[in-house]
């Protein structure tokens, strides 16, 4: 009987941050095998959760490895020494900015794991039932109810936002033709009235 394996596509992610940290690997073997193991082990190493954690990570290690290379290369001898100086400034500016990555990463793996979101419970209804139709609120509203017109808010909307196109199409210069008298009162160059 043939075993049968599943073999999993790599995750485009993942795969972006290791190509992206293995040159910093790169220069202490020849084997590109040996600096993808080395950036899989430093990785793991942070124990990450989620990408987001898994990207500071990856920073965190970006940015120690780059300020060793700025260090080293402020060594060199033929550098004057006020780039000497600039060099050291930005690997320190480099370091601080790992350091406070760092801890923003700490605070995000000592919370609890993330979850998914909870639904959110249903509102109150302020409809009235048969428990608080005895209160006076109750009252008041059985007798308002047949008198409410359910569709006045729409139109009510719907009015405003035809003055306010109205209006500012007369202030962009736009002749506009009212045709109903009640709209031409209402609708006046200084707003709705």
């Amino acid at each position: 009987m043939a075993s049968t394996s599943t073999c999993q596509k790599p995750n485009a992610f993942l795969e972006t941050i290791i190509a992206l940290l293995t040159p910093h690997f790169a220069t202490g073997t020849t084997d590109a095998f040996d600096a993808r193991s080395a950036v899989i082990e430093t990785l793991a190493a942070y124990a990450t959760r989620t990408r987001g954690e898994l990207l500071r990570a990856a920073q965190i290690i970006a940015l120690g490895m780059t300020t060793l290379d700025v260090l080293a290369e402020a060594k060199t001898a033929e550098m004057s020494q006020s780039m000497r100086l600039r060099y050291r400034g930005c690997a320190n500016s480099l370091n601080r900015c790992a350091s406070n990555t760092e801890k923003a990463l700490e605070r995000r793996l000592a919370c609890d794991a993330p979850s998914t979101a909870e639904p959110m419970p249903e509102p109150a209804s302020d409809v009235t039932t048969g428990a608080n139709a005895n209160s006076p609120v109750g009252q008041s509203a059985t007798a308002f109810e047949p008198h409410r017109n359910p569709a006045w808010p729409q139109e009510r909307d719907r009015h405003l936002w035809a003055g306010a196109m109205m209006q500012t199409l007369q202030q962009l210069g736009v002749p506009v033709q009212i045709t109903r008298p009640e709209d031409e009162a209402r609708i006046k160059p200084g707003g709705l009235s």
